[in-house]
């Protein structure tokens, strides 16, 4: 009784925290395309044929985000209802993996790094496809593992597996990767059993091809063309280590970053000394030739989204961790690492929550402080807002009738023409930056700041901008600076 208590209570407090975290956000720069898109399709078909002729990811993310949207009737549900979901099948991937773990120790690691690890608690709370993806690697790894098992029958086995491959390439092509890992992995595993089951794999496969071939169309004509800024390593293989390394909840040069950091080179020392029994689990295995092959395959196009896609492999990272931690000897560096590992955990869920000192500048922006601080030069919301970022601009449009942004064509003969308030940002990291509007909103905050009825104020100071400044040299240390006119008695 008292174990089953402790496991409603492990589940409990990830549900509430996936939750609490979704439903506060205010999004980042990514959900923004998710937003506008689903909110502009007329219907579910209008925004599949839009996705497919303009996007870089398949439709299926979009279309979960459609229905979830139709159901619940606002963004912080469907981000919720999300959340809950992730961390449900989070939870549930533990539990499996955990089962036969004796030791206390690596019982409270494989929970912390499982079910708490803070760059899930950043990713996947989201309506992006994170949120949905990871949960479908977690079931894929199961898979994986239980392949050898004697009292699985071939035909539920063989069927769940191609229906987790289809809905898993229909919410994002780094799926094909792993797939073919995994589909190699299952041959082996069922390697006994093919004589038998041969026919299953074949119909199935055929089956799944035929519903993946018009995707796989569009892929290679479509989206693989809008993505064509992708780049390869090393640039790709440096968001790898970041994210094994520390994650993106937290600056590396951080004490929780450095914790962290510390924490998994021992556990790599470790690794290496054990490789062989460690490799042995099929679990392990596949995680690190899925981890090596999305390095060299590098489906993505910076150091930021590289980091980013390798977060879906981190539920099976943290269980072979907890492998890996099982094998070290020594009970004092076990007790040091749980310490390291704990610390930053605890560390990066605060920064994540708060939205502070995360890696990802566009989740610390405080757009709430600056509505807020808005609120109180123009109570009644009726000035003009101009704002230089996606998720601003977003939230803006929906409280102020003359919001507008700089990505509009006519943006600085309108502020001519205005007469009344002006309330104008500049944030942290734009995404209009090297839009051809931007130079000109440039000048006329210059223009602004000389002026005698203008106020600027600077909003959420980034604690590592010293950092951050080393890779990008123009980087202010405030998130956001809102410049406050009057131009009522203009003429």
């Amino acid at each position: 009784m008292r174990r089953k208590i402790l496991y409603a209570l492990s589940l409990a407090a990830v549900i509430a925290l996936f939750a609490v975290v979704a439903f506060q956000s205010w999004g980042y720069d990514d959900e923004m395309f998710n937003f506008n898109h689903v909110e502009r399709a007329e219907s579910l078909g209008d925004l599949i044929k839009f996705i497919n002729g303009t996007d870089i990811h398949p439709y299926g993310m979009y279309v979960i985000n459609y229905i979830m949207l139709k159901a619940l009737g606002s963004w912080p549900a469907v981000k919720a209802a999300s959340g809950v979901f992730c961390a449900l099948c989070l939870w549930l991937f533990w539990y499996v993996v955990s089962r036969n773990i004796t030791e206390k120790s690596a019982l409270v690691l494989s929970y912390i790094l499982l079910c708490l690890n803070p760059t899930l608690l950043l990713w996947c709370t989201s309506v992006r496809w994170y949120t949905y993806f990871t949960p479908m690697v977690c079931a894929m790894t199961l898979l994986v593992m239980n392949a050898g098992s004697k009292t699985l029958k071939g035909s539920w086995l063989w069927a769940i597996y191609f229906l987790t491959c289809l809905v898993m390439f229909h919410v994002n092509y780094i799926s094909s990767v792993i797939i073919i890992i995994s589909f190699l992995f299952m041959l082996h595993g069922r390697k006994e059993f093919l004589r038998s089951e041969w026919k299953y794999v074949v119909g199935f496969g055929a089956l799944s091809l035929c519903l993946v071939s018009y995707q796989a169309y569009i892929l290679l004509t479509v989206h693989y063309i809008n993505g064509k800024g992708f780049t390869f390593p090393p640039k790709f293989s440096v968001g790898a280590a970041q994210n094994y390394l520390c994650g993106q909840a937290i600056v590396p040069v951080s004490p929780e970053g450095i914790a962290f950091i510390l924490a998994n080179i021992i556990m790599l020392i470790a690794f290496l000394k054990y490789a062989v029994k460690i490799l042995k689990h099929r679990g392990n295995s596949f995680l690190v030739i899925t981890y090596a092959a999305l390095m060299i395959t590098c489906p993505g196009n910076s150091t930021s989204s590289g980091a980013r896609n390798f977060s879906v492999l981190s539920p099976e990272t943290g269980m072979f961790l907890t492998n890996v931690y099982s094998e070290i000897k020594s009970r004092l560096l076990k007790m040091f690492v749980l310490l390291l590992y704990a610390a930053g955990t605890a560390t990066g869920i605060y920064n994540v929550v708060t939205h502070t000192n995360t890696s990802k500048a566009t989740y610390d922006m405080p757009y709430e402080a600056i509505i807020s601080y808005a609120d109180t030069f123009d109570p009644e919301r009726k000035a003009m807002f101009i704002s230089d970022f996606g998720v601003l601009d977003y939230h803006a449009k929906k409280i102020y009738s003359n919001a507008t942004s700089t990505a509009s064509d006519s943006l600085i003969d309108d502020v001519r023409k205005w007469k009344g308030k002006i309330i104008a940002v500049q944030t942290h990291n734009p995404g209009s930056r090297y839009g051809r509007h931007y130079a000109e909103y440039l000048s006329f905050l210059a223009e602004l700041e000389n002026s005698k009825n203008c106020t600027v104020k600077e909003i959420g100071r980034d604690k590592y901008a010293w950092f951050k400044q080393k890779f990008s040299k123009d980087l202010p240390e405030y998130y956001a600076q809102v410049y406050f006119i009057d131009n009522g008695d203009k003429q």
